[in-house]
Order: C-alpha cells, then structure tokens, then sequence
C-alpha cells in the first residue's frame, strides 16, 4: 500500500512485516477534502459528492 502521511509516531517490526503507527491523513472515515474537491473540479454537484462519501442517506433541505 501507498504511504500516504509520514507523520508516524512509532515504527516496528513484527516478523517479516513494518507496523507503521501514525497521525494525520484523515481518519479513514467520512469525507475526503481532496476527492471532494476532485469530483467538484470534474463536475459533480455538492449532493453527488455528499452521497458519494456518506452512502445510504437523504439529503433534505431544512430551510424555505
């Protein structure tokens, strides 16, 4: 896999395998600012981009 922080707090070695413990680059859940600002450079509306990141919700609007 890509490494994609070099923010690490600890490196390890376990057998034939690093462990590479770190911060930063999200947290591996929600919405990625950089792919969200790619799709929106390509075009998508901001509710694609939304339903794209958050899966199975409903978008509604809460104002008049």
């Amino acid at each position: 896999e890509e490494i994609k922080s070099t923010h690490f707090v600890s490196i390890g070695k376990t057998g034939n395998n690093f462990v590479f413990c770190g911060t930063g680059f999200g947290h591996g859940v929600g919405m990625s600012q950089y792919g969200a600002q790619a799709m929106a450079r390509r075009g998508n509306s901001p509710q694609d981009i939304v339903r794209y990141f958050f899966r199975n919700i409903k978008i509604k609007r809460m104002y008049k």
